[in-house]
């Protein structure tokens, strides 16, 4: 008995489509509608891919060349870590870079990677204005 009032309640739909239209103008609307903020999500949820993520990145060296020829030395990646001061936790910081002042008081004790000596004059900490992306 149940199997025959559903027959009859489904032919009542195919006869009020059948009655009103299967596809008008409303339907249009109401899909075109509905596309928009499914659109309009699917954007927000698909920048937060290139909003997330931070790429390592370092300081560009402004002084670099300045520092090659005060202290005779070839610039090359171990200089460009020791261009960059450590933060707290010991990694180097991609957002500062050691810079001196005045040209003339580069300490190639410094920037010669010797260890045991103490440079005379420590260069002084800002902030990045250019930066190198990996």
């Amino acid at each position: 008995m149940e199997n025959r009032r559903t027959h009859i309640e489904a032919s009542d739909v195919d006869l009020a489509l059948e009655e009103a239209g299967h596809c008008g103008l409303y339907h249009a609307w109401l899909i075109l509608l509905m596309a928009v903020p499914n659109i309009l999500v699917g954007a927000h949820m698909g920048s937060s891919v290139f909003e997330a993520m931070i790429p390592t990145h370092y300081c560009v060296t402004q002084q670099a060349d300045d520092i090659t020829t005060a202290c005779n030395i070839t610039w090359n990646p171990t200089n460009d870590a020791l261009a960059v001061p450590e933060d707290l936790d010991g990694k180097h910081s991609p957002c500062h870079m050691y810079y001196y002042d005045n040209v003339t008081d580069i300490d190639c004790k410094f920037w010669t990677l010797d260890k045991n000596s103490t440079p005379t004059v420590e260069p002084g900490i800002r902030t990045c204005d250019h930066w190198i992306f990996d």
